[in-house]
C-alpha cells in the first residue's frame, strides 16, 4: 500500500508529539520551499523558557515559547523572540526548554504563533530541510529525498517511554520508474538521495531482520525541492491472554514485565514496563530482549478479589517462585496467564480487648503479606467480638482499632495461624496516630 509523504508525516506527528492533544487534525504538511510562502518567518533557535498562556478560547491551553534566534531562513526577527504554541483545535506544538528547533510562524493578531500543523520540528531532524532553506535564499535549492529508519523500544524503567535505535548500513532504494536510486543508512539511521528530480519516489529498505511493525516500508513520498520519509519498526515479542480464576477473560488487570538478572532478581519499579488488556489480550510491543518476570495485579490496592488473585507466571504467589521469561532478539512468545483458581473461603474470628483485659469496640484489618496490602476488614459488637473473611493458603497479620472510643487505641500487627480454630485475642497497647501526643 502507498503512504503518502502527508499520510506518513501525520503518524510521524502523532508517535512523537505525544505532549500535543489528540483533538488536533493537521491538512498534509506543504513542500519547505511552498510552506516558506505560508509562513511569514522561519528561523533557527534554541528555545529559553516557557511561559504559560492565557488566551481564548479557554479550552485551548497555549504557552509562550522563549527563543534565542540562532539563524533567519525567511522574514525578520530580533535575536529574541517570543512564539505562542498555537494552530487551533488544540494543535499545539510541545517545545520543550533548551532544545533547537526550525520553526516556521505566522502572525495572527499581531501575535507570532508556530503549531502543531506546521513544519515546525526539531533541529536534529532536519538538517537537510535547513540546508535546503539556506539554498532557497541564496537561489535555486538541488532537490533532495531524505529520511532515517530505525527501531523503536520500549524503555524498561518504570515509565512507559521509548526510544528509537538507529539501524545502520542499511540499504535504501528511492524508485521513481524505472529509475532507480540506491544509499545506505550513516551512524544515526539517516540517509538522504541528493540532486532528484522532482516527483514521486517509492522508498524501500533491506531491513536487517524481520519486524511485526513496519511503518513507511515500501511508502511513495512526493519530491518538490525536499521531502523526508522514515521508515519505524519495532517487534512485539511478548504476548498473550489473560483470564480469571474462574477461566472467563479477564479485562481490569494490569500485566507488568520486570527486568531481570543474577544481580537484580527482585522485582523493582524502576526496571519495569506494563501492557493493558484489550478484550482478555495484551502486548509488550518493542519489548527489548532480556530476561523478565511477569506479574498480573501485583498493584492492586484494592479490596480481595479471589477471581484476580495477583500472581507472577506461571501461578506464583512469590516473585522469588515464578519463572523466568526469556525475550530474545528473534521469536514471538505466547503466555497464557491465568489468576489461580479461588481459594476457599476461611473466618477469623476473636475479641478485642484494652491493656486491662475489657472488651472493646472497634474493627479489625487483615493485611496480606504477600500481598502487601490490607484485604478485608471487620467490625467488632460492644463486647469486642469480630468476625473477618480470610482465605485459605494465604499469609496474613491483623490490626486491632478503636480510634473513635472513649480511650483511642490499636494494636500492634499479630500474626495469624490460618490453620487454627483458636479465637483470636487482639489487646489495644498503644494510641491511635491521630490522636497520639
Amino acid at each position: 500500500m502507498k503512504i503518502l509523504f502527508s499520510a506518513l508525516s501525520a503518524v510521524m506527528v502523532w508517535l512523537f508529539m505525544t505532549a500535543t492533544a489528540t483533538a488536533c487534525s493537521c491538512a498534509a504538511w506543504a513542500d519547505p520551499c511552498v510552506a516558506t510562502s505560508q509562513a511569514d518567518v522561519v528561523f533557527v533557535g534554541r528555545v529559553t523558557g516557557i511561559d504559560p498562556g492565557s488566551y481564548e478560547p479557554p479550552n485551548r491551553r497555549p504557552s509562550m515559547a522563549r527563543f534565542e534566534v540562532a539563524e533567519i531562513l525567511q522574514g525578520t526577527l530580533s535575536k529574541a523572540v517570543a512564539v505562542l504554541n498555537g494552530g487551533g483545535a488544540s494543535c499545539f506544538y510541545g517545545f520543550q526548554v533548551g532544545r533547537e528547533y526550525l520553526v516556521y510562524g505566522k502572525y495572527r493578531d499581531g501575535v507570532l504563533e508556530a503549531g502543531l500543523c506546521s513544519r515546525t520540528g526539531e533541529l536534529a531532524d532536519r538538517r537537510h530541510e535547513v540546508e535546503v532553506l539556506r539554498e532557497k535564499r541564496r537561489g535555486t535549492p538541488a532537490p533532495r529525498l531524505a529520511g532515517k529508519i530505525v527501531e523503536l523500544r520500549q524503555r524498561v524503567d518504570g515509565t512507559l517511554g521509548g526510544e528509537a535505535l538507529p539501524l545502520v548500513g542499511v540499504a535504501v532504494t528511492a524508485q521513481q520508474g524505472t529509475a532507480v536510486r540506491q544509499t545506505v543508512t550513516d551512524a544515526e539511521g539517516r540517509f538522504v538521495f541528493m540532486h532528484v528530480p522532482p516527483g514521486d519516489y517509492k522508498v524501500t529498505a533491506d531491513l536487517p531482520r524481520a519486524y511485526d511493525r513496519m511503518l513507511g516500508q515500501n511508502g511513495t513520498v512526493r519530491v518538490g525541492c525536499y521531502a523526508s520519509l522514515d521508515i519505524l519498526v519495532y517487534r512485539v515479542p511478548l504476548q498473550g491472554t489473560l483470564e480469571t480464576g474462574d477461566g472467563r477473560r479477564e479485562s481490569s488487570s494490569a500485566v507488568h514485565a520486570f527486568a531481570v538478572d543474577a544481580a537484580h532478581r527482585t522485582p523493582i519499579k524502576e526496571r519495569s514496563t506494563l501492557a493493558s488488556l484489550r478484550n482478555g489480550t495484551w502486548t509488550f510491543d518493542r519489548l527489548p530482549p532480556g530476561d523478565y518476570l511477569i506479574g498480573v495485579g501485583i498493584n492492586a490496592s484494592k479490596r480481595w478479589d479471589p477471581l484476580r488473585i495477583p500472581f507472577w507466571y506461571p501461578a506464583a504467589i512469590r516473585p522469588e517462585d515464578a519463572q523466568v521469561i526469556h525475550v530474545g532478539e528473534t521469536g514471538v512468545i505466547q503466555l497464557t496467564l491465568r489468576h489461580p483458581a479461588p481459594p476457599r473461603e476461611i473466618v477469623f474470628s476473636g475479641v478485642i480487648v484494652d491493656e486491662g483485659g475489657n472488651p472493646a469496640g472497634g474493627g479489625v484489618f487483615l493485611h496480606d503479606l504477600d500481598a502487601g496490602h490490607v484485604v478485608a476488614n471487620g467490625a467488632a459488637d460492644r463486647v469486642g467480638h469480630f468476625q473477618v473473611r480470610g482465605w485459605q493458603g494465604r499469609r496474613y497479620v491483623a490490626k486491632a482499632y478503636n480510634c473513635y472510643g472513649r480511650v483511642p487505641a490499636m494494636s500492634e500487627p499479630i500474626p495469624i495461624d490460618p490453620t487454627s480454630t483458636e479465637p483470636l485475642r487482639i489487646v489495644l497497647t498503644r494510641l491511635c496516630p491521630a490522636r497520639a501526643p
